[in-house]
Formats: C-alpha cells, structure tokens, sequence
C-alpha cells in the first residue's frame, strides 16, 4: 500500500476515563509501539493495539501524559525466492512501508533533536545576556565611584596648587604633558576610545557608525532601512544579531568605491518575504559592496532572501569594479543567491556554506559575470569579471552550484563541493562570442545534481570533476549547440554512476582525461573535431564512445559496453582496449589496439593495427586496410619440411579466421640447387606448394627449409 505523509508520534492527556487512544499513523504490530504514561512504560500486558488503537485494561489517571510513538525495527525477515512464489507485490509492497515507516521515524527524531538543540542554544543566548547586563551594572556602578573619587581627587589637587601658586583659576594640566612610558595620556586616550560599544556609546549601529570608525556592535538590534558604510569602517561583533525587517532590502551597504571596510562577527537576518526578480533586479543582497576595494567580510551568518554581493561602482567612475576584497568563514542559512560577483575583479573568498533549509535557492552559489565594452560596443558598462578566486565552498539547495556568464574570465575556484542542485557547474555564453567565459579554472566534486556542467560557448577552460551522477536527469557533461569557435576547453575526472549518457562533447580542439562507469545510454558522445585525450569507460548500456566529430586523436579504454567503439567521423586515430564490440561507419579513420569482440566496418578508406578478437565484417565498402591486423598479413619462418611423393607440401596459414587469403609466396633462402615452391591451391587457411626444379619437375620426397609471406583481405 501507500505511505502518506505522517507523523509517528502522538501525545494525549488522560481525562481518567478513556481507555481507547487512536495512533494517527499506520503500525500493523504492537511490538512496533512505544508507550509511556509521564515518560514511564506501562507494565506488559496493560495496553494492546486494537485496530488503529492503543487500549488500555484500565484508563490512565486524570492529567498523565499519555505518549504513542511507533519504532520499526532496522531489519527485514523477508527472504524472496524465484521458486515459491514468495516475490509478489503485497510481500515487496509491505517491504517498502516498512522503510518508510522508519524513514518517517528517523525524519521525527532527527526534528526533535533540532528542536532542542535551538532551545539550548536560544537558554545559553538568554543566559549570556543576563550575565552580560549583570557585568554591565556592576561596570556601572564602579565607573560612578571611580568618577566621584576623581573628582573629588581633582578638587583637592586644585585646591593645594591654588595655596601654593596662589592662582584660584587654576583647572589642570592638558593631557599631552601626561606621559606614561612611550606614550602621552592623550594617545592613551585615543586608544581606548578607538573602538566604542554599540550598547554603551550610542543609540544603535547607525548612529554609532556616525560617530566612530570602529564599532563593537554588542547589541541585537532591529532595523527598516540599510546600514551605510563608508570608507575605513569596522563593524565587529560577537554573532549578536542585525534584523532587517524591510522587505527587498540591503541589511549592510558600502558607500560607492568605499575602501577599508571589515564586517566581522554578525549574525545577519533580513526579511524574506518580498519578491525575487531576475538579474539585475535582485539588488537587495544582504552584505553589498558597490566599487569598493580591499574590504573584509569574515565570520558572518547570514538568514535572508540573498546573500553576499561584489558588483558595481558609481556610474562615471574610471573604473566601476569591485576589487581585492576578501570573505571568508560565511554560513548562509538561507539565500536565493550565494557570492555574487558582479563587474567585480582579484577578489577571493573562501570556507562558505551556501545551504538554503526553507526554500530551494532559484539562482547560484557562486555567480561570476560583468561587462566588457571592447568586446562588446554595445554593452554600456566596462566592469568585466576577472580573476576572482575561491576555495573550500560547500553548496547545497541552490538551481546552480556554480554560474560563469558575461566576461568571466581568469577565474579559479577549487575544492567545491555541490549536491542537490540542478546543475553543479553552468557557463552561458556572453553577449557575443568575445564576452563568453574563457581561462577560467574549477575544480567541484558534486553529487545528487541533475547535471555536472553545462557549457554554452565556454572556451579555454580547465575543468576537474569528480560527480557522482546517480540523479543526472540529462547528460552529465553537456556542450551545447550554437558555438561554432574553438573549444580548447580541458576536461579531467571521473563520472560515477551516470544515470544517462556522461558527457556529451561538440566543441573541437578539446583535450580529454574523463573516466565514466555504468552509464544509462553512452558512456561519451564527441561531436567535435580535433580533441585529443584518454577516455575510459565502463558498463555503458549503450555505446562506451560515440565518435561523431573529425581528426581527433583518442586513446580508449572500453569494457562491458553494449559496444564500445562507434567511429562515424572521418578522419580520426583512435587508439583502443576494449572487450566489446567495434563499429567503423565512417571513413578514412585509423583504429590501432586491441579489439575484444567484433569489428563491423561500412565505411571506406580505414586502417586497422593490431588484433581482432572476434569476427571482422565488411559490407560493401572499398580502400579499407586490413594488413596491420594480426593474422591479416605476415611472413613465416618454417623448419625443414619434406615434400611428399607428389613434390608437394601443405601449410597451415596463420590468418585471422575472418581474413581471406589474395596472395601468398615462398621463398628458399639457401636455394643453391635453383628450386622453385610454387602455390597451388588455396582452401581456408591451407595452402598446398610444389617444389619444382628449374625445368618445372617436381621434386618429391625431399627436404626444403622456406619462408612464406601471405597477405588476406
């Protein structure tokens, strides 16, 4: 039967009547329940499941808690056999409900656990706070003293240097002739003041901002409009909260080409309920920097609709780029976008986690795009993506692990790792062909993504991929149509487990290092022309590698392949092991190794090296060369034979059982009587010769040492 979405627990408050408690959940087996009466178990025998309920022989007292929850035991009794007719549905179908059932089981545990986890934390919150007002008072309380005494202090002073220097007008000394060691107290002073408490020095972080460069923002505080940063201002704190209650609104803001900025510590809320538009309409980022350089964004969780975005300076200015920030150690809770690099350049983040838990993210963990006017005339801004770096992300929940789009450029990123995605990797091509991403470097293990990479005109890229590609529901690696350029892109890893074909390749001049295994549908497809590489592949259910493009020099391992090699191109050099099957339709096409089923050739004009396992089979084609094979071509070296009393001597020609033999002869290499070995017949691979003197006699019952070389077709 069906599973439906349910919850096995349930809690009632005995009214010291009722007997008959209904479970609200599916359990066929009374040993599958837990009951408890105030967190104690009954004694056995005093409760027993009837139909869809717990009933107790005498009703709980009035006000005990009464909890029902099911624990299917971690394992199955079933033992299906093809013979007893035990593997039928209501057998598997009960199977299954039993995995859900605990499924469900360990789904409620595990949300009770987060429930109590976030009550320990919110008690260890609520307890740290009223320590730190109880601190507070007590700080209070002695600066009140410490502020009476001096001034009780400085009277005094005053009063005595009065009697001394006899002038009553007399008020102190400034405070640079103050010295302390290396340092006057008015330095002394200024470095105490350097940082100020949010809570203790101002009204709130604006207002603290307003006054002083560097704040300790020790306060959780509520805001409904954005926090403005200029230049040269740090905002540290100790995860204490900053809640943005405004929809669609940026929680902290630098001024445009601000510089010098660190936000260290926070604990980021921003309102998530106002729309997500597209593109350059999500302009509410949580963090944004806008054409600044060398600001500093570490230590931040964030909770809100985006996240952390590098883009563009003023309008007018020399140069718009956001460039040399840095951010690091960022968890972001929930977000629709992750890093945004957006006409931002040479900044590099690192350790963040892009997981969203209330919502799939429609956009990109990672997104790196711009603008670039000498390539593109038309485009009205020149802020061109370039070499930004990154490593040690982790991304989950979003449309796109990775997203490289207009003028990106020079990028690097390693170690990311992306699961439950759409796509782990995605390049789009660019307002024209020059603005597509090129020299950009990822290095991204991913797995449960419905694909590994898209690219869409991306060229002169390295990739290194390690996919687990059990939910691919397209091909793993996908070069789309429409970009005629040059590829040159560099492929290097392993696909394990491909739910459909693993990569599908149309770009030329690529150079491969691609492992894939047990492949839905073909192991490689390649469409393109002039690659070069190593391609292994294993347990296709369709083709191991398709060859479609020309020119292209591969070397190939295939096996347990529906068949291994199909070469439709023209032109190609493809060096293989395989034990499948081989089929040459193309041609002009060079195959050198090691074939371990069948060779079918229909095409023309191709050379075959090496051995054949299996048959060769030709259909009505021309120019195709055999010879290399073994078994196609060769010349023997025999011990002495004797010919027979009819001057002659049968051979037994090594050829490829498939091979048919168009020429043969012998030669005697210590011919000093002048024989003559002279084929006369052929059958199979049997080739009988008569040794002739130099009248045409034969020669019979004689001894002869020759060599023979044959050549099949």
């Amino acid at each position: 039967m069906s599973v439906p979405e349910q919850t096995p627990y349930v809690e009632y408050t005995a009214n010291g009547s009722t007997t008959n408690f209904a479970l609200e959940f599916d359990c066929d087996k009374q040993e599958y329940l837990i009951v408890t009466l105030d967190e104690v178990e009954p004694p056995v025998g005093s409760w027993n499941l009837t139909g869809n309920s717990v009933v107790f022989l005498n009703a709980p007292s009035n006000g005990v808690k009464v909890e029902i929850k099911r624990n299917t035991p971690f394992s199955r009794t079933t033992d299906y056999q093809t013979y007893n007719n035990s593997f039928r549905p209501p057998a598997v179908n009960k199977d299954f409900d039993l995995i859900w059932w605990k499924l469900q089981e360990l789904g409620y545990r595990d949300h009770v656990i987060w429930l109590a986890l976030l009550k320990e934390i919110d008690d260890r919150k609520l307890a740290d706070t009223n320590m730190l007002d109880y601190i507070l008072n007590q700080d209070n309380a002695l600066k009140a003293d410490y502020i009476d005494r001096d001034a009780k202090l400085k009277t005094y002073i005053d009063q005595m240097i009065s009697l001394v220097t006899g002038d009553p007008s007399f008020q102190g000394i400034f405070a640079d002739f103050v010295i302390d060691g290396d340092k006057n107290q008015k330095t002394i002073n200024a470095e105490q003041n350097e940082r100020k408490s949010v809570k203790l020095w101002s009204d709130g972080i604006v207002d603290a901002l307003s006054k002083y460069d560097n704040v300790d923002f020790d306060n959780n505080e509520t805001l409904t409009s954005t926090v403005q940063l200029s230049s040269n201002k740090s905002v540290l704190s100790n995860s204490h909260t900053l809640n943005q209650t405004t929809a669609t609104t940026i929680v902290l803001e630098a001024d445009y080409a601000a510089s010098d900025i660190m936000i260290d510590g926070l604990h980021i809320l921003q309102d998530k309920s106002g729309p997500i538009g597209g593109g350059t309409d999500n302009n509410h980022a949580v963090v944004k920097i806008k054409g600044g350089t060398r600001n500093t964004i570490k230590h931040v969780t964030s909770d809100g609709q985006l996240g952390l975005s590098f883009g563009m300076g003023e309008i007018g200015a020399s140069d718009r780029r956001s460039k040399f920030n840095t951010a690091y150690n960022i968890a972001f809770l929930n977000t629709h976008m992750g890093v945004e690099h957006i006409g931002a350049a040479y900044n590099h983040t690192r350790d963040i986690v892009v997981a969203p838990t209330e919502f799939k993210g429609i956009f990109h963990g990672i997104r790196i795009t711009g603008y670039d006017n000498i390539e593109n005339p038309a485009e009205t801004a020149h802020a061109p993506a370039h070499a930004n770096s990154g490593s040690d992300y982790y991304i989950r929940n979003m449309t796109n692990g990775i997203s490289v789009q207009n003028s990106a450029k020079y990028n690097s990123y390693d170690r990311i790792f992306v699961t439950e995605t759409d796509r782990a990797l995605q390049l789009l091509q660019g307002t024209v062909v020059g603005n597509n991403p090129t020299m950009n470097h990822f290095n991204v293990i991913a797995e449960k993504v419905g694909q590994a990479l898209v690219n869409q005109g991306g060229n002169h890229n390295d990739f290194e991929l390690l996919v687990d590609g059990s939910l691919f529901s397209d091909q793993g690696i996908q070069e789309l149509t429409g970009y005629t350029g040059k590829g040159f892109n560099r492929y290097s890893g392993i696909i394990k487990n491909s739910a459909k074909t693993g990569a599908q390749f149309r770009y030329s001049h690529n150079l491969y290092n691609l492992q894939v295994s047990s492949a839905v549908g073909n192991g490689v497809n390649i469409n393109g022309s002039y690659g070069n590489g190593t391609l292994t592949v294993n347990g296709a259910t369709g083709t191991g590698v398709s060859l479609a493009g020309n020119y292209n020099n591969l070397q190939v391992v295939a096996t347990e392949c529906l068949n291994a090699l199909v070469v439709a191109g023209a032109g190609n050099t493809v060096n293989i092991q395989t034990d499948g099957n081989v089929q040459i339709t193309g041609s002009g096409n060079t195959i050198i190794g090691r074939i371990g089923g069948n060779l079918t050739v229909t095409g023309n004009g191709n050379k075959f090296i090496g051995e054949v396992i299996g048959t060769v089979t030709r259909t009505g084609t021309t120019g195709n060369n055999f010879s290399g094979l073994k078994g196609w071509s060769e010349t023997v070296v025999l011990s002495e034979l004797t010919t027979d009393g009819s001057a002659r001597i049968t051979v037994a020609v090594p050829k490829h059982t498939s091979a048919q033999i168009r020429s043969i002869f012998a030669t005697i290499p210590a011919n000093t009587n002048e024989y003559e070995l002279k084929v006369i017949s052929i059958s199979g691979a049997n080739v009988v010769f008569e040794l002739q003197n130099g009248s045409g006699g034969g020669v019979a019952s004689t001894a002869v040492t020759f060599n023979y070389s044959y050549f099949c077709s």
